[in-house]
């Protein structure tokens, strides 16, 4: 899946297997639907056609402009009011009651990966990071199976991050956030070479536990939400309640219903098989059941998911400005 931004014709392309998607920001700063269907190059600007609409309004800074009008362009978004009069795709009220809206791009940001639908499981990066720990289990010796990032670390940059005011998922956190894990590695590298690990025990057992306890913690209940089908939680312990409470009002049944089964299921092989490594099934059928219910979803809707979730986010990041005030 490929998102092309052409900033010569100011065109959104989304690029599949077999098809394209296509939208333009016209010169008034409209998003307008250019193309979908057989994979295709270029821009496509030339399917739209601009004809007298003398019968149809147009927008104020359009001036006397009979060609261009609301109700015949093919907006990505149509809103009420603003001189289109087919069906609209977006109907709200102002503060002041008045119930037009004048929808105008503003910026866009393309991310590497799938965003977080709050409310709906999503998920970011999991073939590349399954397929490794499934390897490891089938053909490592050890008797010991430990896999994920080290929480600690990981907690540790989070705070960072928290702390030097960067949001999560944004451009400046996916520039930063490889230099404090590059410096991170090179510490524990220098610790590892100076067998630094002695020095746990000078450390008290109350206080090695109540780290431990305190990381466990906190990291569990960021993925309380993550289990319920949200999205996971930040901050401190009252902040992290307030995002779990949150998340109870918008459940995602299944995701729920899924995890829960996982759990007990992980929790009676443990005492049953101890030395079978449930994790790595659990997490291929995982897979393959996310596999088929895309499938199964995609078939009997009718469209592309991928297409739409990236047109969704696309849209997504749209600011528009309204006639409000």
């Amino acid at each position: 899946m490929g998102i092309i931004y052409c900033e010569k014709d100011r065109t959104f392309t989304l690029q599949t297997k077999e098809t394209t998607y296509q939208m333009q920001v016209d010169q008034y700063g409209f998003l307008l639907h250019l193309y979908y269907g057989k994979k295709a190059e270029g821009c496509m600007d030339y399917l739209l056609t601009y004809y007298d609409r003398g019968f149809s309004g147009n927008p104020y800074d359009v001036g006397t402009d009979r060609t261009y009008s609301m109700d015949s362009l093919p907006q990505e978004l149509s809103c009420y009011g603003n001189g289109d009069f087919r069906s609209a795709s977006l109907m709200l009220e102002n503060g002041d009651g008045s119930m037009s809206c004048d929808m105008r791009y503003k910026n866009y940001t393309i991310r590497d990966g799938k965003y977080s639908l709050p409310g709906l499981p999503a998920v970011y990066g999991l073939y590349g990071s399954v397929f490794p720990i499934i390897l490891f289990g089938l053909f490592s010796t050890s008797p010991q199976f430990i896999f994920g990032v080290d929480a600690a670390p990981a907690a540790l940059v989070g705070a960072a991050l928290v702390e030097m005011g960067i949001q999560s998922g944004s451009k400046q956190a996916m520039a930063v956030v490889p230099v404090l894990t590059f410096f991170v590695a090179v510490w524990l590298f220098v610790f590892a070479f100076l067998k630094a690990g002695k020095l746990v025990n000078y450390i008290s057992a109350p206080v090695m536990g109540g780290f431990i306890t305190g990381i466990c913690t906190t990291i569990i209940l960021m993925q309380v939400p993550k289990l319920m089908g949200g999205t996971a939680g930040t901050g401190e312990l009252s902040e992290l309640a307030e995002h779990i409470w949150a998340t109870l009002g918008q459940i995602n049944l299944p995701s729920l219903i899924l995890g829960l089964v996982s759990l007990v299921i992980l929790l009676v092989m443990k005492k049953i098989l101890p030395k079978f490594p449930m994790v790595v099934v659990l997490m291929a059928a995982g897979i393959y059941f996310d596999f088929l219910t895309h499938q199964v979803f995609i078939n009997k809707g009718g469209f592309k998911e991928t297409i739409f979730f990236n047109k969704t986010f696309l849209l997504q990041k749209v600011q528009v400005l309204t006639d409000s005030g």
